[in-house]
């Protein structure tokens, strides 16, 4: 169980890792609409 945890975290590291080598202001943007997002829809619930 511990072997396939590790296994599958190196794997998303280097797919992350490669992802923003290959587009690094778009991953860096994507990011910060991501935290927009979260921020508005914790913050402004519509009731």
């Amino acid at each position: 169980m511990e072997r396939q945890l590790k296994l599958s975290l190196s794997i998303v590291v280097g797919v992350l890792q490669s992802l923003i080598q290959i587009k690094d202001k778009e991953v860096i943007v994507d990011y910060e609409s991501i935290w927009e997002q979260l921020i508005r829809s914790k913050y402004s619930r519509p009731d």
